[in-house]
């Protein structure tokens, strides 16, 4: 008997087929089931070949007058004692926003700006006095002088006079010298007589040379007499100037004191008054404004502040969509904008100017807006200074099919 590799059954079975082809029923669901999916299939390649994905960066920013908004802040702190504008009034230059007082006390609870006002003052009467005094008596001084050159000047002339009298008297005596020793020599005249008459001469002379050094001298005192009644205006000139020098140092400083007792805040620029936040009793910061003045007739853009990694892809003409923190975009939609400068300044979180506080640095970007206005429940709104806002930049738009792809695309460029 042969070995075989089947079993008698298995062959048996083989040799005995169903004669004719088989027929399968497919059902009519199959078929549903199979064109749904095939249209579903093209459905979803059309939407991802035609379906446009639109790149955003998201920031956030304010709004800002296009020449910039004036913030005041006070100079010195103190208290807010008197506010003379409104929110929404229009200030011309110059004008007088606000007033603010800063006086200080002692532990005694005495004005010590008042206390110094008073010393000051009564300092500056002192030097005043001392000033009147000082021309008093150069008038004193100059009449005195004037007395002693004139009585100089007569006691100088009686000089001269006795001067010409001894001239007079010496020449006498010379002619009696003469004619005595002519007689001496003929022996009419005795010697005693002859040497009387020669001291008589000499003692004229001798008379004569005191009158011209008491001349001399007087001379020479009405000489410093003038000049002391010369030099008497530019010393008394000298001694009043550091008079008014002090009582212009005191004057200065009374105009501190009162300067911090009590100063005015006054516009900078024309225009309107914005975020107005001072009333009578505020305590006056110099770090905080107090209200800001928007440019008359000026245009708000919006002043965006996107992060460093995103400013690659942002570049002017770009479209903006913006939703103002104040007019949540689920009830009042979006509002539209177009990127019109690009800085490329970063800026640190501590150099932002702006009631935004950032962490990490960002680079500022101007946005014009379509709309200067808010429509809500009916009504035409204007937008304000410094409103805070969410901004998304609609910097690149592409299929999903190049979204989907972009890796591969991207791997085959670095190939």
């Amino acid at each position: 008997m042969a070995v075989t590799l089947f079993r008698q059954q298995a062959i048996d079975h083989q040799r005995h087929r169903i004669w004719g082809e088989v027929a399968l029923s497919v059902p009519l669901s199959y078929t549903l089931v199979t064109g749904f999916l095939a249209l579903s299939l093209l459905v979803a390649a059309s939407f991802i070949a035609t379906h446009t994905y639109s790149r955003k960066e998201h920031a956030i920013g304010f709004l800002l007058p296009t020449s910039g908004i004036a913030r005041i802040t006070p100079p010195r702190p103190g208290i807010i004692s008197a506010v003379s504008v409104v929110e929404g009034q229009r200030v011309e230059r110059g004008a007088t926003l606000l007033k603010v007082t800063d006086t200080q006390t002692s532990e005694q609870g005495e004005n010590l700006d008042a206390t110094k006002a008073d010393e000051l003052r009564k300092q500056r009467g002192e030097l005043q006095a001392q000033r009147a005094l000082e021309r008093d008596k150069t008038a004193v001084e100059e009449q005195g002088l004037q007395s002693r050159i004139e009585s100089g000047e007569e006691g100088l002339l009686a000089l001269q006079r006795q001067q010409a009298i001894q001239v007079d008297r010496i020449n006498i005596a010379q002619r009696q010298m003469a004619g005595a020793i002519e007689l001496a020599g003929k022996g009419y005249f005795s010697a005693v007589e002859l040497r009387r008459r020669q001291d008589a001469y000499l003692a004229e002379q001798q008379s004569e040379s005191a009158l011209a050094r008491e001349a001399a001298a007087k001379q020479a005192e009405l000489g410093q007499l003038r000049d002391n009644l010369r030099q008497l205006p530019i010393a008394t000139a000298q001694r009043t100037a550091q008079f008014a020098a002090s009582i212009s140092e005191i004057d200065a400083r009374l105009t501190e004191i009162e300067g911090r007792r009590g100063y005015q805040v006054q516009a900078p620029i024309a225009g309107r008054v914005s975020t107005l936040q001072a009333w009578v009793g505020k305590t006056a910061d110099p770090k905080i404004p107090v209200l800001s003045i928007v440019p008359a007739d000026d245009v708000l853009e919006a002043e965006l502040l996107i992060p460093a990694r995103a400013i690659g892809y942002v570049a002017p003409g770009q479209t903006v969509q913006i939703s103002y923190d104040t007019f949540p975009f689920a009830q009042f939609g979006f509002a539209r904008g177009t990127v019109r400068v690009v800085s490329h300044t970063m800026l640190k979180p501590d150099e932002i100017v702006g009631p935004l506080q950032l962490r990490e640095p960002s680079y500022p970007i101007s946005v014009a807006l379509q709309r200067q206005t808010v429509t809500a429940h009916g009504a035409e709104l204007p937008l304000e200074p410094d409103l805070q806002l969410q901004a998304d930049i609609v910097s690149e738009q592409r299929t999903l099919l190049a979204w989907i792809l972009e890796p591969a695309f991207g791997a085959w460029r670095q190939r």
